[in-house]
């Protein structure tokens, strides 16, 4: 048994914990109150301080995120969902007024993630193996959780830094790059923890 369902045992259990085996090993929940710690853009989940996440109990009040993807490897880099969400935290709680606290399921920092920016390592086996189980629990998290709340993202794209510029680099500064292909498109996927030898090596994949 994990110990993370080993305290869930403990005490009485959210519904959530009916979302998947082992839930809470694959999935963490956020604490409202650590949401306005958080540095922007938003840490990934590899990344959350741990004490910013609880196993909810039948007490707390769990508050699931249904959001877009405006961009490939973070969800809100400029920080435009942050001040939503958080308002929107506090407007279900005082709402329910649970006895308990008051949690989040945001993908981004509750499910393990790809690296965004080059310091950050690829997910390993393990952490690959939590997000596959985790994605098979997303949707009974939305059909358990006692909230849930879609973020419309208006965010344009133009209004980004760096959106809509060329730049030029050598061969060589994509030694660490993971490559791949989107239609006409080759994009930079992420980067790998350690330069290989050579260039030429840099991993390509194609996708049709």
């Amino acid at each position: 048994m994990s110990r993370a369902r080993a305290m869930s045992e403990k005490m009485a259990a959210h519904p959530i914990a009916a979302a998947g085996r082992d839930v809470f090993d694959c999935v963490d929940f956020v604490s409202s109150g650590h949401i306005s710690k958080l540095e922007v853009p938003w840490p990934r989940n590899q990344e959350l301080p741990r004490g910013a996440v609880r196993i909810p109990c039948a007490d707390d009040l769990v508050v699931s995120v249904s959001h877009a993807w405006s961009f490939q490897a973070h969800p809100d880099p400029a920080g435009t969902e942050y001040a939503h969400i958080r308002k929107l935290a506090e407007v279900a709680s005082s709402t329910h007024r649970p006895m308990g606290e008051t949690e989040l399921f945001y993908d981004f920092l509750s499910v393990t993630q790809r690296p965004f920016i080059e310091s950050q390592e690829e997910r390993s086996e393990q952490q690959q193996a939590q997000f596959q189980a985790a994605l098979k629990a997303m949707p009974k998290i939305f059909l358990l959780s006692d909230v849930v709340v879609h973020i419309e993202n208006e965010v344009e794209a133009e209004a980004m830094a760096g959106n809509g510029e060329s730049i030029f680099v050598d061969l060589a500064s994509l030694d660490c790059a993971i490559l791949k292909q989107f239609g006409a498109e080759v994009r930079v996927v992420g980067w790998r923890a350690a330069p290989s030898q050579t260039a030429e090596c840099a991993a390509f994949d194609h996708v049709a």
